[in-house]
């Protein structure tokens, strides 16, 4: 069985990085997806941010969530 190679992309500088230069092939091996751990109380931003780089790449992002982590903590 191959091993997955899974991005953990927080939509922050270092991440974003690190997908758009696997998406150039700058960096291997290319990931097999990146997952968004959604705590949906990000700025709208963050979220315009990861729609526009979501089309850069070559390999899925998922965007998992478990519901709103503020509310949650409040």
């Amino acid at each position: 069985m191959k091993k997955k190679i899974i991005l953990s992309l927080g939509a922050g500088v270092q991440s974003s990085t690190l997908a758009l230069m696997a998406a150039h092939g700058e960096i291997t091996p290319m990931p097999d997806c990146a997952i968004f751990a959604d705590t949906m109380g990000e700025p709208a931003e963050v979220y315009k941010w990861l729609d526009w780089l979501e089309k850069q790449l070559p390999f899925p992002v998922y965007r998992v969530t478990a519901g709103n982590l503020q509310d949650e903590c409040l």
